[in-house]
């Protein structure tokens, strides 16, 4: 059954976002630019990698400006945030062969929680590293504290450099490191959950998939303003004149060859959805992206999923400060119930 929450949503402008969307501009920079997908005819890999990081520093630069003019969400008022523990852990990846930077958020207090493995965002090729640490820590605190779950906010391999399906994969590996590691990290391993924003929504929703049916299956998936159709081919998508630049966000993320249609690659167009995770789904109505979600959550409904849509008046990533902090308590509460069902 899916639940559709529209008490945010509105049609005429809001003042109040129209302010803040103008003091976000303030940390926009206009010369930047998107990074190569592939290096330019002779230039080397190394140089065309140093590129890569190039635009990717300006970028997050920019994301960390952002995000200080406009946080994404307030501090948590709850007391047990104070007594959340953060620690710094790294997770085997690529078969071992690699490995990637975590930040496990641990409430106060004995006994297993629920695992919440946290995908940042930034569109698969940036927003990593101290970035997503940074952008992400006041969520992280408040879903622990409120939620009571152990959240670790993981730092998967980056596109161009390591396209689809490396991203995914670390997911995974994540997940698998969360199972071997559930004593000391104090989770309990047949709860684990999974919350994706943006891009990294595509890597929750496709991890979703691709662990259903096994003994590492997910109890929830919480999206959060979600890229799940690569198609890139909504209403809401071609009626936005500032929609992200597709074509060169696909090109990034995906190798050539690879099926859009993939539902580890667009989680919307999946046609089985059978033994998915009941699922949360944010979307602004001011969004490009905002009919991604509508159709994931559509479909899982349909599927007979367990499914909550919560709809809200803003865009991608701007919102006022009331109707973040009601998203962000929509989210806790309904994700409390379902985790609630899991004990």
């Amino acid at each position: 059954m899916t639940t559709v929450d529209d008490r945010h949503a509105a049609t005429a402008p809001d003042p109040a976002l129209a302010a803040r969307l103008a003091l976000a501009m303030q940390a926009m920079d206009a010369t930047v630019q998107w990074p190569p997908a592939s290096p330019a005819p002779g230039q080397s890999e190394r140089q065309w990698a140093a590129e890569v990081a190039a635009h990717r520093a300006h970028h997050d630069a920019m994301a960390i400006g952002f995000s200080t003019l406009v946080p994404p969400v307030a501090p948590s008022e709850d007391p047990a945030a104070a007594g959340v523990g953060v620690s710094a852990a790294v997770v085997p990846v690529a078969d071992g062969e690699g490995a990637q930077g975590a930040k496990v958020y641990r409430p106060a207090g004995e006994g297993a929680r629920p695992g919440l493995l946290l995908l940042h965002g930034g569109a698969w090729w940036m927003g990593g590293g101290a970035t997503a640490f940074s952008i992400g820590d006041v969520l992280c605190r408040r879903l622990a504290a409120e939620l009571d779950v152990v959240v670790v906010n993981f730092d998967y391999r980056l596109a161009p450099e390591h396209r689809f399906p490396a991203g995914l994969d670390d997911a995974e590996s994540a997940v698998d490191w969360m199972v071997r590691h559930a004593e000391d990290l104090g989770i309990d391993p047949h709860r684990l959950a999974v919350y994706g924003i943006s891009s990294g929504g595509n890597l929750a929703a496709a991890l979703a998939h691709r662990l259903r049916g096994s003994e590492r299956a997910l109890c929830l998936a919480v999206l959060q303003v979600p890229v799940l159709d690569l198609r890139f081919v909504s209403d809401s998508i071609k009626a936005d004149p500032e929609a992200l630049a597709t074509d060169v966000l696909r090109e990034l993320y995906l190798a050539p060859g690879t099926a859009v249609e993939d539902p580890e690659v667009s989680p919307a167009l999946a046609t089985d959805v059978a033994g998915l995770p009941p699922t949360v789904v944010v979307v602004g109505t001011r969004d490009s992206l905002h009919d991604d979600g509508v159709l994931h959550a559509e479909t899982l409904a349909a599927g007979g999923v367990e499914c909550t849509l919560l709809s809200y008046d803003m865009t991608h990533s701007i919102a006022t400060a009331e109707v973040a902090e009601q998203w962000v308590r929509d989210v806790i509460t309904h994700s409390r119930l379902v985790l609630a069902q899991t004990a």
